[in-house]
């Protein structure tokens, strides 16, 4: 199948992974960009956020999309941090330990996945559409 790319927004940051993870897979890194955060509330600042995140753009077949959000779930940090990609024709929300797995417009779903990440220390505002 064609790769689709991690969409730009909410892709994974180098900062959200423990300081040993290893991805590993066929996937594509199209682009490396550094972002500095201009919203983070003192809360974030306090519990240790970074203020500059490193976000890394990938493209990757749709048959790879589970194993890449599985991945994810197991290396990403449980303080607040999320990633979220589509393929063709789905989206998939990932925390630490949980991949959310819905038809691309579902809503009821994404507002599942997404009450799941507030509830699990994911800022409200990071989940505007």
């Amino acid at each position: 199948m064609a790769p689709w790319p991690v969409r730009g927004d909410r892709d994974p940051h180098c900062e959200s992974l423990h300081d040993d993870a290893t991805l590993q897979g066929s996937r594509q890194l199209t682009r490396i960009e550094r972002i500095t955060a201009t919203n983070l509330s003192e809360a974030r600042r306090a519990a240790g956020l970074p203020l500059a995140w490193t976000g890394l753009h990938l493209e990757l077949g749709d048959a790879q999309a589970q194993a890449l959000a599985q991945a994810l779930a197991d290396q990403l940090l449980r303080a607040g941090w999320h990633a979220e990609f589509n393929t063709e024709a789905e989206t998939l929300t990932v925390f630490a330990g949980r991949v959310f797995r819905y038809r691309s417009g579902d809503d009821k779903a994404r507002a599942e996945a997404y009450a799941y990440g507030v509830a699990h220390g994911v800022p409200e505002e990071q989940f505007v559409a």
